[in-house]
């Protein structure tokens, strides 16, 4: 019997299968799904090692694609950390972290960066899903308002996608009640329009949007046709952080010894304004902060 739970444990916990001399500490890790996992490493690991071991248990394939980010209590925003970071270094600083400021930090395993042009994998599931859910994420914590009938049409594929969740609310009509909505728009959309008319117009373009769906459709292809609408937002794939251009930079917090004297503004006409400082594969872009579809200011610069 005893020998039978050993096997049992080796099957259900292989990191966990290591030289009895060696040290082994639990890691208990986010996923964007708000789902957890927990592995199995040694203190002196690093988070390169650690995602190695996890990207097995999810049975992940490319998981070079995926990446650790510090999530901190209260924070919206989270923090990509460098796969050379030792875990133990890091739990040392989050502890000083938390007295500090009475915030607690966790691993958050997700996507690096979310590709315009990339399509869910259907030889890796897990990978799939992972990737729809943090576009799905992104796209509820938004910061944009985009044009009303897009909004609805995403939000009634959504809606289809996870069908058996919003069953109840759609046979009712009832998607305008509190907590609803909030998962089908972004969070800066919701003030637009009152909640009701949210909620009428998205019915009505799931109602139009089941009759051109076939009804043996899987949900893989109900994900890539969300992911797919997704990926035509301005902001796709980007993290953002809002801020204002400082024309003057005090000697002590210069990025650059020497650095020029003449600065570019980044928008002569309004120097002062605030953007949406926005970071993706391709370079970085600042958007005014009271953009709206088809006006409003943006400038870019690209990495290449």
């Amino acid at each position: 019997a005893k020998q039978c739970i050993s096997d049992l444990n080796i099957i259900t916990s292989p990191d966990r299968v290591k030289d009895d001399q060696e040290e082994l500490v639990p890691v208990q890790i986010s996923l964007i799904d708000h789902s957890t996992r927990k592995i199995h490493v040694p203190p002196n690991s690093t988070l390169a090692q650690l995602g190695e071991r996890l990207a097995a248990q999810l049975n992940i394939s490319a998981s070079r694609d995926f990446g650790f980010f510090q999530m901190t209590q209260g924070l919206e925003m989270h923090r990509l950390l460098p796969n050379a970071t030792v875990l133990s270094i890091l739990t040392q600083k989050w502890a000083k972290l938390k007295e500090a400021t009475d915030r607690t930090s966790c691993l958050l395993y997700k996507r690096r960066f979310l590709r315009v042009d990339e399509c869910l994998d259907p030889g890796d599931l897990m990978h799939a899903t992972l990737t729809y859910r943090q576009a799905l994420w992104d796209y509820l914590h938004y910061p944009l308002t985009e044009e009303s009938d897009y909004i609805c049409e995403v939000a009634a594929n959504i809606t289809l996608t996870d069908h058996d969740h919003f069953l109840h609310y759609v046979q009712s009509g009832r998607l305008h009640e509190p907590g609803v909505l909030e998962q089908l728009l972004p969070a800066v959309c919701l003030n637009d329009q009152k909640r009701h008319r949210w909620s009428t117009q998205v019915l009505s373009r799931l109602r139009a949007l089941q009759t051109r769906v076939e009804s043996d459709e899987t949900r893989l292809m109900k994900m890539s046709r969300v992911l797919s609408l997704l990926q035509r937002m301005r902001l796709f794939g980007a993290y953002w952080w809002i801020g204002r251009q400082s024309q003057t930079i005090p000697k002590e917090k210069e990025a650059i010894p020497g650095a020029p004297v003449q600065m570019l503004k980044i928008n002569p006409k309004d120097p002062t304004a605030e953007y949406w400082i926005c970071v993706d594969i391709f370079g970085i872009r600042f958007v005014s902060v009271d953009s709206t579809p088809g006006k409003g200011f943006q400038r870019g610069f690209l990495f290449n």
